[in-house]
């Protein structure tokens, strides 16, 4: 999924911080030629997230989702669910976690089948501690693709946190089943 939360990832990769800022110069000057590249815009958004810099990100995520939505741009149903699920992951990380749900809840009702949103939605209950909830949405995913090895993982982890341990076993084994395979 390109644009969720990973539940049991914290840590900072170094790597990463390195290549979050050399997109931020990268979509800067970008956007110094051209304020309102949607796409610029977005991807500056998710690189601020990607450091962890998460009021920045929010900054232009909703330049960008204000752009996308006027009358010019309204019919980019595609951009306009990414920017929203870009923005609900900022404010997951932020822990205001009523944005999040409203912003992820808005990209459902576009795209009920938005893995990314899903996902994310899925996070955000377990964060909160509506763990069925969550459940009930990594199971939505694994609906639609039963060989998402990232939802397996998170709901694995999930039961694992409840106490679950022989859902969580058998989660692990989709798990590896699915690595197999790859």
């Amino acid at each position: 999924m390109e644009n969720s939360v990973k539940g049991n990832e914290l840590n900072i990769d170094l790597l990463a911080v390195k290549e979050g800022v050399e997109k931020i110069e990268h979509y800067r000057k970008l956007i110094e030629e051209n304020p309102s590249d949607v796409d610029a815009l977005m991807a500056l958004g998710k690189a601020y997230i990607q450091i962890r810099k998460f009021n920045q990100a929010l900054e232009h995520l909703n330049t960008a989702l204000s752009i996308v939505t006027s009358e010019k741009e309204g019919k980019d149903i595609s951009r306009n669910l990414k920017i929203q699920n870009a923005l609900a992951v900022a404010y997951i990380q932020l822990g205001e976690y009523s944005k999040a749900q409203e912003y992820l809840e808005n990209a459902l009702t576009s795209d009920e089948t938005n893995k990314d949103a899903l996902n994310n939605l899925a996070i955000l209950y377990t964060r909160i501690g509506k763990a069925k909830e969550a459940i009930d949405y990594f199971l939505k995913i694994l609906d639609m693709d039963d060989t998402d090895i990232h939802t397996w993982e998170n709901l694995a982890e999930l039961y694992k946190l409840l106490g679950e341990y022989d859902e969580s076993l058998k989660c692990k084994m989709r798990v590896l089943e699915l690595s197999d395979i790859k």
